[in-house]
């Protein structure tokens, strides 16, 4: 009975190694596998966060793009009916629009979408200034009264524009929502670069909004 009791010299003692390697490389694996779970949601949200705030940048870029060409072709056909003071409103629209986030657009893009603004916008000077050369001399005083009417007309409705941009952006400080007041004063200060009253608010409304802001950079 002894004798049947001990090992044999020919067993094999490998399964009972192997089974032990085999339980460690199993726990590594589970080890490793939860590692992976662990890091992979932070790089699936960043992903995803990186692919909404491009989609978001595009989808902004294709509405300014589209408010621009409108506003242009509205304006355009403005031009054709002689509507000199509802074109030009057109191309302030434009203009406006064109620059009211410029950072999504590259430089070469930018200066696209200003040529083309430009470009509507000579057409119409161009136009003006061939209606008052090809005046004839039964109708000209009837040709000279529309053109001074709608010029005033014209400068009365962007000074009315300006105004109420100003206004905006008063308020805006006021309610100490500088950056909105910023961007309004630009508004301002593209349809009149010499406007007294932007150049003078301009430089009030960078200093409160540095002010107000936080050591992370926000308001």
């Amino acid at each position: 009975m002894a004798a049947d009791s001990l090992p044999s010299p020919s067993s094999n003692t490998g399964p009972v190694l192997g089974y032990g390697t085999a339980r460690r490389r199993r726990r590594w694996r589970i080890v490793a596998l939860f590692a992976l779970i662990a890091l992979v949601p932070p790089a699936f949200w960043w992903s995803r966060s990186m692919l909404q705030q491009w989609s978001e940048d595009r989808a902004r870029r294709a509405e300014i793009r589209y408010r621009v060409t409108t506003n242009l072709a509205v304006a355009s056909a403005e031009i054709a009916e002689g509507q000199w003071a509802n074109a030009q409103v057109a191309i302030d629209r434009a203009r406006l629009a064109s620059q009211a986030d410029p950072l999504l657009f590259s430089d070469r893009e930018s200066r696209e979408l200003g040529q083309k603004i430009d470009a509507t916008d000579i057409k119409l000077r161009d136009a003006q200034e061939q209606a008052w050369r090809s005046r004839d001399p039964v109708i000209e005083r009837r040709i000279e009264e529309a053109f001074v009417r709608q010029r005033t007309e014209e400068v009365f409705v962007r000074t009315n524009v300006i105004a109420d941009l100003n206004r905006t952006a008063d308020q805006l400080l006021t309610q100490g929502r500088y950056s909105e007041a910023l961007q309004t004063l630009r508004e301002v200060l593209i349809l009149d670069p010499n406007n007294a009253h932007a150049q003078a608010r301009f430089p009030d409304a960078l200093l409160e909004r540095s002010l107000s802001m936080d050591p992370s950079g926000n308001e």
